[in-house]
């Protein structure tokens, strides 16, 4: 596979020997004190992994604090952060997070719908959950799937 850099540049790349990369797309975020942000990939050095979630406490020119239950951390801003707003997250992604409230949104044709992720999105709630689907009437077929995963052995 031929690649290119901004400036025109043509390297030969071959992601069978090459597996270890990562790819990202620079975005420009602002954040703000009390902005909520998920870490996007693990940093050893700083010990946070991908998926800790933050509070934005203090901004600065050169440094962003962050803070959770647990810690406070500071992130240089001179280089690129891996993270992302938390606001909404997947329902993979939110297991073992509760929530006071949480907004699930359902889509009754979607194939991974079913009653196990039903009751991981319903389960993060501590007092309320509002459900929007794009299909109310199908909203019981739709929950009352299995999704079973089969091992390669299982399957003649």
């Amino acid at each position: 596979m031929i690649v290119q850099d901004k400036v025109g540049n043509t390297f030969v790349f071959n992601p069978m020997i090459c597996n270890k990369l990562s790819v990202y797309a620079l975005e420009r975020n602002e954040l703000a004190i009390g902005d909520k942000v998920r870490i996007t990939r693990n940093d050893a050095k700083l010990d946070i992994a991908n998926g800790d979630r933050f509070t934005v406490v203090d901004v600065e020119q050169d440094k962003i604090t962050f803070e959770s239950q647990e810690r406070r951390i500071e992130l240089s801003t001179n280089k690129p952060l891996h993270l992302d707003y938390a606001y909404a997250t997947t329902v993979h992604s939110a297991q073992g997070l509760t929530s006071k409230q949480i907004l699930i949104d359902i889509d009754t044709k979607s194939l991974t719908t079913s009653k196990e992720v039903y009751y991981v999105a319903i389960s993060r709630a501590k007092e309320a959950a509002l459900i929007f689907a794009d299909k109310t009437a199908n909203l019981n077929k739709a929950i009352e799937k299995d999704n079973h995963k089969f091992m390669s052995l299982e399957i003649k």
